[in-house]
């Protein structure tokens, strides 16, 4: 009533009020900010551990039951989902809203660190992240070449286009995909093996054992200190087939006798098509 009152009786104040408001309409939403990503705070943490080699069983049983019944009685969760996969279990928690991310992942580490000592010797320190949209990726980069082979565009890739996009303001991570990184292959022939009367731990064995950078202590004298070491480790391929593995009856046994040694690359969990790498970066 007092609005109509209003305009019938001062209609040119009443008009007047209309384009003002109109007028600062039209203002603050060519100013209202869009972004497709807002800066929510969505309360969820991941929890993944890997456990390198056990099966998915082994993996829900040992690792992800335990992490589960963890973190089930913080305070605020209002769903608990896991995924165990070979070699890796991947635990997500959902809070209620009005819980704080911060203090949840808190604690959720605290509950994790508590029950380190139940979990197997084997896995790897567990990896809580929060869910954060921000560092979703943002852009999508194929890099192809003809005339250099898939090591070479990785190592071009990793080395020089990577750290270039890293140092650009804003970015917070790149991750590669695709890459074909080089690799010393040992494939082991059984037969020369058997012939020998070796087995594959042996093999191992001696290359952890040979493939070492020992440090021997100190020498001092006049003066001055500079430290001793056994550089162990092969700079070159041709150096890994001379090196020793074990010992039969007195007689040293180099890699090259039971095993192919040649200069490849890493097996491929990740593909492209064609010699295309795949960098993804997102935002800090």
């Amino acid at each position: 009533m007092i609005l109509s009152d209003l305009s019938i009786k001062r209609p040119i104040f009443a008009a007047v009020m209309m384009l003002v408001l109109l007028t600062l309409g039209a203002f603050s939403y060519k100013r209202l900010a869009i972004d497709l990503y807002p800066n929510v705070e969505i309360p969820v943490i991941s929890i993944i551990t890997k456990f390198p080699g056990a099966s998915p069983e082994t993996i829900e049983r040992e690792v992800t039951k335990r992490i589960e019944d963890a973190v089930n009685p913080i305070s605020g969760v209002k769903h608990v989902i896991s995924i165990s996969r070979e070699s890796v279990s991947q635990v997500v928690v959902e809070f209620q809203l009005e819980v704080r991310i911060n203090e949840a992942s808190q604690e959720a580490r605290a509950k994790v660190n508590a029950i380190r000592g139940e979990l197997p010797q084997g896995i790897e320190e567990p990896i809580i992240q929060k869910l954060d949209v921000s560092t979703m990726p943002i852009i999508s980069l194929a890099v192809r070449s003809d005339r250099f082979t898939p090591r070479d565009l990785s190592t071009l890739v990793d080395k020089k286009v990577k750290r270039r996009i890293e140092n650009i303001s804003g970015v917070g991570k790149v991750d590669l995909v695709g890459l074909a990184k080089r690799e010393v292959n040992v494939n082991i022939d059984p037969a020369l093996l058997q012939a020998l009367g070796m087995g594959v731990d042996e093999v191992i064995a001696g290359l952890q054992s040979e493939n070492v950078n020992t440090p021997l202590g100190r020498l001092t004298g006049n003066g001055s200190e500079h430290p001793l070491r056994v550089s162990g480790k092969p700079t070159v391929v041709e150096q890994f087939k001379t090196m020793v593995i074990a010992e039969r009856n007195g007689r040293p046994i180099k890699l090259s006798e039971v095993a192919e040694v040649q200069d490849g690359v890493e097996e491929q969990r990740s593909l492209l098509l064609s010699t295309a790498c795949l960098l993804s970066g997102s935002t800090s």
